[in-house]
């Protein structure tokens, strides 16, 4: 945020830390800490972006690159994300009962990095593969919060598709190579569109 620390903010700088300095700074230490005693239910709420998904994903890679979430911390996250799941197999947005790729994405992302295996993960698959345009790029779903929004009367979508796409994307791309897919029927596979 403007004036305090926010967890979106917070879990992308572990993550650069984590990933290009490494080592036990006092920085470090002190973001995952933070991290660890802002998740709500298993669900860190960002600043900027509409719903939970955003910073729980971020959140998630940023205490995964630092080491393996504590067992039960990881399950009650699994719980909250897949509470949250449409019937269709993705997750909504400002609008429940939506499915929307960004969300959906960054869900499946969450999922994939805490070793989540289960059904869960095809129904999202598949709902993106279905979503995808014929330009192989996906619908405009990041909802973007107006600095100090609250509503959703302060939101607007960004960037015309492409971090939604980039999103996509990585989380398919991430499930078509965790290690469980290598023993699975490539048919199975996710095969995005040329």
């Amino acid at each position: 945020g403007w004036f305090h620390p926010q967890p979106c903010v917070t879990a992308a700088a572990l993550a650069a830390l984590a990933t290009y300095v490494g080592g036990e700074l006092p920085a470090i230490t002190s973001a995952a800490r933070y991290l660890r005693r802002t998740a709500e239910g298993g669900l860190w709420h960002p600043y900027w972006w509409y719903g939970p998904s955003y910073a729980t994903c971020l959140a998630v890679r940023a205490l995964g690159a630092i080491g393996p979430l504590p067992p039960a911390a990881a399950a009650t996250t699994i719980a909250a994300v897949l509470s949250a799941r449409e019937p269709d197999g993705g997750w909504s947005g400002r609008v429940p009962g939506r499915s929307l790729p960004f969300p959906t994405a960054l869900c499946l992302s969450t999922l994939l990095a805490l070793g989540y295996e289960g059904p869960e993960l095809s129904a999202a698959s598949d709902l993106l593969l279905a979503r995808q345009r014929a330009s192989g790029a996906f619908e405009a779903s990041a909802e973007l919060l107006v600095p100090g929004g609250v509503s959703a009367q302060t939101m607007t979508l960004v960037d015309g598709g492409r971090f939604t796409t980039a999103c996509v994307l990585h989380a398919l791309h991430a499930l078509r190579e965790r290690p469980a897919a290598r023993h699975e029927d490539p048919s199975c596979s996710p095969t995005l569109h040329p």
